[in-house]
């Protein structure tokens, strides 16, 4: 099994957040990250660092300054997982030396040729904790846990919060995700509001060999 990107150890953790923001705030505009994705990770990092600082102190935290911290640990680094996966691992603005300064390792591109995918996402929205959701795709005549399409490298999604879009060209939203079951942690401002999202398999490579959108999916991010 490959090396987890993520330090487990608490204080690796904090340097390597801590790098990571630093970088994309110098860099976002160049890496054509949406500011609002900037917005919402820097949210969950700054909550994150509230956290942390007295959890740090070993001889004076509570058992409420733990739980704190770990609740805040838990939501940065699912949402950390995303972004990586959707604005820096497949980003061809982000070069590979500074994917391995961020410590996150270089995927290797696949040499054997590859159809175009037939199949649609079935996509599954279930709520998983506060301002979180978790996001289950597979083919449709598959059964059980998320799995990834054959020849599919990623999910794609796009999505628009609060306001039905007429189409997939028209959502204000998009991700990509390595992964076939992943969470997602939205800001505060959407509580209560509606999310409309397409889904599709995406070929990293080659964008005509990726599948068809989905229908749209309806959830309430609570």
């Amino acid at each position: 099994m490959a090396r987890d990107y993520i330090p487990r150890p608490h204080a690796g953790f904090a340097i390597f957040e801590n790098n990571l923001m630093n970088e994309v705030a110098a860099n976002a505009t160049g890496w054509n990250i949406p500011a609002d994705e900037v917005d919402a990770l820097q949210e969950l990092s700054d909550a994150y660092n509230e956290a942390y600082k007295p959890f740090a102190k070993k001889h004076s935290r509570t058992k409420v300054h733990i739980q704190n911290y770990m609740d805040a640990r838990a939501k940065h680094e699912t949402h950390i997982r995303y972004f990586v996966n959707a604005f820096v691992r497949s980003n061809k603005q982000v070069d590979d030396s500074m994917k391995a300064a961020l410590g996150i390792p270089v995927k290797k591109i696949r040499r054997r040729q590859r159809s175009r995918i037939e199949d649609q996402v079935w996509l599954m929205i279930t709520e998983s904790r506060s301002m979180m959701m978790y996001f289950k795709c597979r083919i449709p005549d598959k059964e059980g846990r998320a799995s990834m399409h054959a020849e599919a490298d990623a999910v794609e999604l796009r999505y628009s919060i609060g306001s039905r879009p007429a189409s997939v060209d028209e959502t204000t939203h998009s991700f990509i995700s390595s992964k076939a079951g992943f969470r997602i942690a939205f800001s505060q401002k959407f509580r209560g509001q509606y999310i409309y999202v397409y889904a599709r398999w995406k070929n990293m490579k080659n964008d005509a060999l990726s599948g068809p959108w989905n229908d749209v999916s309806i959830d309430m991010i609570s």
